[in-house]
């Protein structure tokens, strides 16, 4: 019996073993590849197992899906380098625990505002408005830890302060460029000021009301004199204990931030001050007209916070005021309008709290807040203004602009879109606006066609309306839609988004540079005022580049207008003829290779963009340019670094001598020929020469030590 049962245990262990083994090499072999498999192999091999093993293949074998579901669960897992780190250390096990740590480290919690690089980007756009931020990574065992005391220390902060988190593992971009080097990181922004210290409730609630730039007064006598013109809510208290808790009298000052400036006055110290005001040193009184004490209420006891705020902002006659079906086609059909309007579109009634702030903080900005139900009229909202989610807010500007907010639903970022919205002068065109409304023959327009559900698009945009705050009177900015309207971007021929087209008097110019205020302008001006010489026919081509004079360099661009990577070159071209602009000595052209096909073809032209660089001193040479980078700054390095540049070498032998008895300064570049980056450096510093020759003796001492 013994001897059986011996037997039992030594096959059940043997077992475990084995299947513990198969657990190991299964996936492995699964695809037919051993442990050090390359990435490359892996893929290869799942691909000759697709061939032979898809269940269309194999309709007469009953486990042919669910072997086909394994190779393909093998190569999800052998693809992913951690996943594949962690099944070699740990076998099957690892990846159960690894599905586990790849849930939401919150659950779910929709208390958690989880950012993006899009969000982060409209969020922290008002500098005056504080968030607290919480980068994590759903990898992270410790992420998970700390998840419920972040849950707890939004609880005890009573929305004191915006609270966001950003899962690394998703955004990588926007921690990078943020500089999250590990996981978990709080950080407050503005400032990008990180929290170091102990992850505790308390700790992290005490660093916050640390950074509140928004706090409650202390209302003395020789303070009430400097106080802003603007109702007060005072917290009148004979004891200190029974002033309310410092966290809910932050969180007033938060909230009621620019309508209403919140104090306190402590009876016990200031009984003078108390007695002139006359009330239950025990209670909050709200004056409406500053400390007119015959215009006043009595906040009633025993409320929270946000009940206190809603009673607050009750007492105020500045409210959302609800549109009509009349008021809204007559502001649809009206070009000029006398104030600045804020609608929000919507198809229920707002539930958010923050919300009701809006109206008080637009009329303080001199912008007027409406609402229209789209439930009452769904065609003026989906056919006219061609909106997609509620809420929808469009901001309505005098000069008869119409701009659409497509951030997330945030007070604070609404409000800075509204007042910014003003200056920035960007029209949401569709259909019935463009092009019909527009003189696309006498007036300049650069437009934007974006969709809202790309990433690069909604990054683009704040940079698009930074550029047109500088051009603004010059040069007319609007985007258009293309999720809403795509049979307009399909008669454009929009294939792409971003796409940003400038039409300068009906002649469309695409942009295709970085997508930064800047290089907009800077694309703009190129246009507007060109210092590239178009040359328009043979005889122009033979006047001024092959009979130039003997100072003269030119670099000529041939093209086509039709050509993709020509017109990627254009706006280049354009840039390095604005270099060198002052130079007489070098001129930048370009040819248009459709007016002028034999011409081109005579002159060996072949391919497009072309470049070619005809040089001073010889009438008859031309260099190619032949680099794959055809941006302005390689131009030109490459076209000064071509130029005959008399570099003195200097040796040992006449290193002092030249320098000692020379009363010029020297540029000098030490250099090794087995150094790489020499190599690379070397027509820099023969561009830097050719610049300022007349200026600078240049030399070059070779290191051959």
């Amino acid at each position: 019996m013994w001897h059986n049962l011996l037997l039992i245990l030594f096959f059940g262990n043997f077992l475990v073993l084995s299947q513990a083994d198969d657990a190991n090499t299964d996936l492995y072999s699964l695809l037919g590849v051993d442990r050090t498999a390359s990435l490359e192999e892996i893929k290869r091999a799942y691909k000759k197992m697709v061939l032979i093993m898809h269940p269309d293949k194999n309709s007469a074998d009953p486990e042919a899906h669910s072997k086909f579901v394994q190779i393909t669960r093998a190569y999800g897992i052998l693809k992913d380098a951690e996943l594949r780190l962690n099944y070699d250390k740990y076998g099957e096990a690892s990846l159960d625990d690894q599905v586990n740590l790849r849930k939401n480290i919150f659950g779910g919690n929709t208390k958690i505002f989880m950012m993006t690089m899009i969000d982060f980007s409209y969020l922290t756009a008002d500098n005056k408005h504080h968030w607290f931020i919480y980068f994590h990574s759903d990898f992270c065992r410790r992420c998970h830890d700390l998840a419920p005391i972040w849950l707890e220390m939004m609880d005890k902060l009573d929305d004191v302060i915006s609270i966001g988190a950003v899962n690394c593992d998703n955004e990588p971009l926007l921690c990078r460029d943020i500089g999250i080097q590990m996981v978990p990181s709080f950080r407050m922004f503005p400032g990008n000021k990180r929290y170091i210290g102990e992850v505790a409730v308390d700790q992290l609630v005490s660093f916050i009301y640390s950074t509140a730039t928004v706090k409650p007064l202390e209302l003395t006598v020789s303070s009430i004199y400097h106080f802003p013109n603007r109702p007060i809510l005072v917290q009148l208290c004979n004891d200190t204990e029974l002033c309310l808790m410092k966290q809910s009298t932050l969180a007033l000052a938060t909230f009621l931030d620019e309508i209403v400036t919140v104090a306190t006055l402590n009876c016990i110290s200031d009984k003078l001050l108390c007695t002139v005001f006359d009330f239950d040193p025990v209670g909050m009184i709200l004056f409406k007209d500053r400390f007119n004490l015959s215009n006043f209420v009595q906040v009633p006891s025993n409320m929270t916070t946000k009940r206190i705020v809603s009673y607050v902002l009750d007492h105020f006659p500045v409210k959302a005021i609800e549109m009509s079906i009349d008021e809204i086609e007559r502001l649809l059909k009206k070009k000029f309008l006398a104030v600045n309007m804020l609608v929000e579109f919507s198809n229920k009634q707002s539930t958010d709290f923050h919300m009701r702030k809006l109206p008080y903080l637009l009329d303080k900005k001199e912008i007027v807040f409406r609402q229209f139900n789209c439930t009452i009229a769904p065609q003026i909202c989906s056919e006219k203004l061609f909106i997609q989610k509620y809420p929808t807010f469009i901001i309505f500007s005098k000069n008869g602009g119409r701009e659409i907010y497509y951030g997330p639903i945030d007070l604070h970022s609404i409000v800075h879109f509204a007042v910014e919205s003003k200056s920035f002068n960007v029209f949401s065109f569709g259909p019935d606006q463009f092009p019909m409304e527009i003189d696309l023959y006498k007036e300049k327009w650069i437009v934007d066609f974006f969709s809202p559900f790309c990433s690069p698009c909604m990054l683009f945009l704040p940079q698009f309306k930074l550029a047109a705050k500088k051009l603004k009177g010059k040069v007319n900015f609007a985007t258009i839609n293309c999720a809403a309207h795509s049979a307009l971007c399909q008669q454009y021929n929009i294939n792409r988004y971003p796409t940003t087209v400038f039409y300068n008097k009906s002649i469309p110019f695409p942009y295709f540079s970085y997508h930064t205020e800047n290089d907009i302008v800077q694309f703009i001006k190129n246009i507007l005022s060109p210092s590239v010489v178009y040359l328009t026919s043979e005889r122009e081509f033979t006047e001024k580049v092959l009979n130039r004079p003997e100072e003269e360099t030119w670099l000529v661009e041939f093209y086509l207008p039709n050509c993709y990577w020509c017109m990627k070159a254009d706006a280049e071209i354009r840039h390095l003829a604005k270099m060198f602009d002052g130079r007489s000595d070098i001129k930048v052209a370009q040819i248009d290779c459709s007016w002028l096909i034999s011409f081109c073809s005579t002159l060996g032209i072949r391919q497009f963009p072309l470049v070619r660089a005809y040089m001073r001193g010889n009438k008859d040479h031309y260099i190619v340019y032949q680099a794959n980078m055809m941006d302005s700054n390689s131009l030109k390095i490459w076209l000064l670094s071509s130029m005959k540049i008399n570099i003195t070498k200097l040796t040992p032998d006449n290193f002092d001598n030249m320098l000692l008895n020379s009363d010029e300064p020297w540029l000098i570049s030490f250099f090794s020929p087995r150094c790489s980056y020499c190599h690379y450096f070397q027509p820099i510093f023969q561009a830097v020469a050719a610049v300022c020759i007349f200026r600078v003796l240049f030399s070059n001492k070779k290191n051959t030590s």
